[in-house]
C-alpha cells in the first residue's frame, strides 16, 4: 500500500527508520498509536533482499502521558486557587486592620486637630498629614481590590471587567473598550477568576510597555468554547526575543499561558514591532 511504498522509498535513502510515531488501523478498523521501526536486509552484494517491520503498541504509554498531563493541569488550577485564597486573606487583613487604623487616625485628626487655629504653619502640617493618610487609605483599598475584586465574587465576570476597565480609563493613558457577546449566565468560578487575571495581566502589560492609544477587549461565548480577544495599537514587540528574557513582561506572558493551559485552552499572540499586538484565547466549555 501507499504507506509501505513510502517506507520503502524512505529506506532507500536512510537505510533504517527508528521509532517513528504513527497511527495504524487494526483489523477492526480501530486506529491505534504505534512506534514504527524498520530496516533493510541486504546480501553480500549490498542488494536489498528484504525488509523487517516492527510496530509497538503505545496506547498504554499515551494514556499514561495523558493522565500525567491531566494531573499537571489540575495542579496548576489548585495552585491558582491557593493563590486566590491567599490574596483574599491579605485583602481582608488590609481592610480589617490597616484600613481601620488609617481611618481612625484620619478621623482623630479631622475631629481634634484640623480646626486648631494656633498658626498657619501648624495648620499646613496637619493638612499635609491628612492628605498623606487619605492617600494611604486609598492605596490600601486599591491593593485590596486588586488582590480580590469583590465585584467578581458578588456580580460575576462581566461586571468585574467593566468596573476594572472603567477604573483603568480614569488613571491610564490608554483608552480601553470592553464588549461581551452571547453571555447570558455566569461561568464556572475558576474560569471567571482565570479570565479576570489574564485581562488584568494583559492590561498591565499594555499600560507599561505598549504606548498604545487604544485597546479593545472582547469576550465571546460560542457553542462549546469561550474566546477572549485583546488587541492594542501600540508598539508591538518581537515575541521570540521577549520569550528569551526574564523581565516582568516575559513572566507575565508565561503566567497567562500557564493559567490558560490549565483549562485546556489555546493561547496565541500576533505581534510585530510597530504593528500592535493581538492576543487570542480560547477556553473549552466542559
Amino acid at each position: 500500500n501507499s504507506e509501505i511504498a513510502f517506507n520503502l522509498e524512505h529506506l532507500s535513502t536512510k537505510g533504517t527508520i527508528n521509532n517513528e510515531e504513527r497511527l495504524y488501523k487494526t483489523k477492526t478498523d480501530e486506529c491505534i498509536p504505534v512506534l514504527f521501526s524498520c530496516s533493510t536486509i541486504k546480501n553480500k552484494a549490498k542488494d536489498v533482499i528484504g525488509v523487517v517491520f516492527v510496530s509497538h503498541d503505545i496506547r498504554a504509554r499515551k494514556e499514561m502521558y495523558r493522565q500525567i498531563e491531566k494531573i499537571r493541569k489540575n495542579q496548576l488550577i489548585e495552585i491558582n486557587e491557593a493563590q486566590e485564597k491567599e490574596r483574599l486573606r491579605i485583602a481582608q487583613e488590609l481592610h480589617d486592620s490597616l484600613g481601620v487604623i488609617l481611618t481612625s487616625i484620619s478621623y482623630y485628626i479631622d475631629n481634634n486637630l484640623s480646626n486648631n487655629k494656633s498658626g498657619d504653619e501648624f495648620a499646613s502640617h496637619i493638612q499635609n498629614i491628612q492628605q498623606k493618610i487619605d492617600a494611604a487609605i486609598q492605596e490600601s483599598k486599591s491593593i485590596a481590590h486588586d488582590l480580590i475584586p469583590i465585584m467578581l465574587k458578588d456580580f460575576g465576570l462581566l461586571v468585574a471587567l467593566e468596573n476594572f476597565i472603567e477604573d483603568c480609563n480614569k488613571h491610564g493613558k490608554t483608552i480601553f473598550k470592553f464588549s461581551a457577546f452571547n453571555i447570558k449566565q455566569r461561568f464556572d468560578e475558576r474560569i471567571e477568576k482565570m479570565f479576570y487575571r489574564v485581562v488584568q495581566e494583559a492590561v498591565n502589560n499594555i499600560q507599561k510597555h505598549s504606548n498604545a492609544k487604544t485597546a479593545t477587549i472582547q469576550l465571546v461565548k460560542h457553542n462549546d468554547f469561550v474566546s477572549l480577544i485583546i488587541s492594542d495599537d501600540g508598539e508591538g514587540f518581537d515575541l521570540t526575543e521577549v520569550k528569551k528574557e526574564t523581565n516582568n513582561k516575559a513572566i507575565g506572558l508565561i503566567s497567562m499561558q500557564e493559567r490558560i493551559t490549565a483549562f485546556d485552552g489555546e493561547f496565541t499572540i500576533d505581534t510585530k514591532p510597530s504593528e500592535g499586538t493581538e492576543i487570542l484565547i480560547e477556553i473549552p466549555l466542559k
